[in-house]
């Protein structure tokens, strides 16, 4: 990119419409680009719930719902009838120039887009676009050549079949590099304030605490019940154990909750209680975490405190492990079929079923053993 063209840019959009865990990984670019785009406005358009996990960054100006760019999509949500006639409507090339906003510049770095996200960035017509092409994780055929990344942007880095599984963090840095910034590794950042603190010491006044998250995106993703029940009798590090996630996980909560009626050991479900940055600030304070593949391991890394991710082989490393080796640890079932992308052979992702307990609480003693850096 020319030095011209750099200073040009006075509007400026960072489109991530996937999930938690994948914007806290991200969250450490955020810095680079508000300095390679210094004199820019820089709006971060997320998915709704996702919004709250930037509300205090400060190399942004606004943080937007991805709602802006798909209005039908929340008619949907509610039910409301005529929404495929607002959608066909809108999309019409006549009426997008009149509803879509206008950027000089738009990034779009998820290395697996959708196609209705490269349809976004390609009706958008901003004169800089930047994102990913080559080989794609999610896209096998495209409904209209039109979106086809080579196409649609200006200014990719093309994935290879050798890089396919390359870590995220890892591939954000190969991509911030492409652009022309100087960048050598990405730290994550959850931006906290006291307020979020605050809460968090109050629901755990002690910091000897083991916290488990329970839940993830799948619920093939998720432990069984049955096992991290056996995994915290197992455990003999903690004395106190809470339960951490949404609100969907409260049931599983309850019966961790029961099972430690009669043992050495009690158990505080704070499922659904929290906030995003709430639960977070909750990781934070926690001597170590054991988690599903979900948003709480990427919490943990971003706040440095010890973990263990309980991973199935669909994308092996590809999201974790990173931060700290010696204490941001892996359990998991060796088996010839990893890297099936979701797509198991098995239809009852064994991969993740069959961690065995023991493993776990030798790779949490590993953890709380591992020397912060």
């Amino acid at each position: 990119e020319s030095g011209s063209t750099r200073e040009n840019v006075r509007s400026l959009m960072i489109m991530r419409p996937d999930n938690i865990g994948d914007g806290v990984i991200f969250s450490g670019a955020l810095e680079h680009i508000r300095r390679y785009w210094s004199k820019a406005r820089i709006d971060l358009y997320v998915q709704p719930h996702v919004r709250e996990l930037f509300r205090h960054c400060p190399h942004v100006d606004r943080v937007c719902a991805m709602d802006r760019l798909q209005p039908w999509d929340r008619m949907r949500r509610r039910g409301m009838r005529g929404s495929w006639f607002v959608e066909r409507t809108l999309l019409r090339d006549a009426w997008v120039r009149w509803w879509l906003p206008k950027y000089d510049a738009v990034l779009y770095p998820v290395s697996a887009p959708t196609e209705e996200g490269l349809r976004i960035v390609r009706r958008l017509g901003s004169p800089y676009r930047a994102g990913f092409s080559g080989e794609q994780l999610r896209i096998a055929t495209l409904e209209d050549d039109r979106n086809a990344p080579a196409t649609v942007f200006t200014h990719a880095l093309e994935n290879t079949p050798e890089n396919r599984w390359l870590h995220e963090s890892k591939r954000a840095v190969e991509w911030l590099r492409h652009l022309g910034m100087s960048v050598e590794a990405l730290t994550p950042v959850v931006w906290l304030t006291q307020n979020e603190r605050r809460v968090a010491e109050t629901l755990i006044p002690d910091e000897k605490t083991l916290g488990v998250f329970v839940g993830a995106g799948s619920v093939w993703r998720q432990w069984p019940a049955d096992k991290w029940i056996a995994f915290m009798k197992a455990q003999k590090q903690f004395k106190r154990i809470v339960v951490l996630g949404s609100s969907n996980e409260r049931a599983i909560a309850e019966a961790l909750q029961a099972s430690a009626e009669e043992q050495s050991y009690e158990v505080e479900n704070l499922t659904g209680r929290t906030s995003l940055l709430e639960l977070a600030a909750c990781i934070e304070r926690c001597a170590a975490l054991v988690s599903n593949d979900s948003s709480g391991l990427h919490f943990a890394v971003a706040t440095g405190v010890p973990a263990v991710g309980l991973l199935g082989g669909y994308h092996f490393g590809r999201y974790y492990p990173w931060g700290n080796p010696d204490i941001h640890r892996v359990a998991s079932v060796d088996m010839d079929c990893f890297y099936c992308n979701d797509d198991c052979k098995f239809k009852d992702w064994r991969c993740v079923r069959d961690i065995e307990v023991s493993l776990v609480v030798k790779e949490l003693e590993q953890a709380l053993q591992g020397e912060p850096k």
